[in-house]
Formats: structure tokens, sequence, C-alpha cells
């Protein structure tokens, strides 16, 4: 299977405690001739591959927008989707951000700052044949800024995915964990 198949779906586990966790029986998409899943995404081909979920906090986020998603791959670019309540998805515009230098082909991070008062999204990029986090910004979360590459005080590795987030105790803060990739190892 290669990124963006058709057959690609993404699915929903729940937790109280991070610890446990279940997967709800949805009844939402078929697949395989089936309801019975939890599948959120499916036959949303490129969309699934990398599909980011993630809770919007901005206070005048209209409710039956309250989770946004992105996701896609090159040469689409990113897609945003939008739902009520975390489990049906709608497709409200393709290609929020496009580029012919940027697969898309990992997971975006993007959420809404409390501290910038907009949404902000990382995702990889490319510099010399080195992936690199850029980052971008949007009133809107449709209409993004021109990416910014973000900089480190070490020599420049690859970083496959940032998992960049504003820290839920301290919001003016981010945290990002990112996962280097060491090509040929």
């Amino acid at each position: 299977m290669k990124d963006g198949d058709e057959t690609e779906t993404t699915c929903v586990a729940e937790s109280a405690d991070g610890i446990s966790w279940s997967r709800p029986n949805l009844g939402i998409h078929e697949v395989n001739g089936t309801t019975d899943n939890n599948v959120v995404l499916a036959k949303q081909s490129p969309y699934s591959h990398n599909f980011s979920p993630f809770v919007d906090s901005n206070p005048a986020v209209d409710p039956k927008e309250k989770f946004k998603a992105i996701g896609g791959l090159h040469p689409e670019g990113l897609a945003q989707f939008v739902s009520p309540d975390g489990y049906r998805w709608t497709l409200k515009k393709k290609k929020i951000l496009t580029s012919n230098e940027f697969a898309f082909d990992s997971q975006a991070c993007a959420f809404w700052s409390e501290l910038e008062n907009k949404h902000v999204c990382f995702f990889r990029t490319w510099k010399n044949k080195i992936r690199c986090v850029s980052r971008t910004t949007s009133d809107d979360c449709l209409t993004w800024s021109p990416p910014v590459e973000m900089k480190s005080d070490r020599p420049l590795d690859h970083f496959y995915t940032s998992q960049t987030h504003h820290y839920f105790r301290a919001p003016h803060l981010y945290v990002s964990l990112a996962a280097c990739f060491i090509p040929k190892r």
C-alpha cells in the first residue's frame, strides 16, 4: 500500500485515564462490508494518511466546528476537516496549504494559540535535502501565512515529526517532542 491509498482509514480510541483504552463501535462508515467498527474517516484519500484532529479552543469557534483536522499529501496539499463531535467529519476546504517543495507526508500539528490569538500549525519541510520543521499561522484556520523554518541550537538533524502543542497548564509555552530520522541507520 502506498501513502494516500484509498483503503486507508482513521479510527478512534477513547480513554478516561490515558491507561485503559477502548474502541467505540460507532457504526458510521462501512469498511470491509461492515459498520461494526470505530472508523471516523474512510474513503477520503489522501487525507486519512496523516489525518490530525484537534479541539479548537478558539473562544469564537462555531460549535459545529469545535473539532478540526488537517491532513493530506503532495501534490494535493493539506485540507481542513470539521466536526461537531470528533466522530463525524466533513471536508471543509481542500488545499489550505500547498507547496511544490513539501511532501506533507507526516503529521502536521495544529492548534489554537491563546498566546498568539490565532491558529498555529507545525509541519515537516525540507532544506538542502534535510527534513526540517516549519510553522505557519492563520486567523481562520483556512488561509495560512508562508511557512517559517524553526531554528535549533544544534547541528541540522533530520526531524521527521515535531508533535508540537501548547502546554495545557501554561498555554504560552509550546512543547515539541520531535522524532529524529537518521538516514542509513
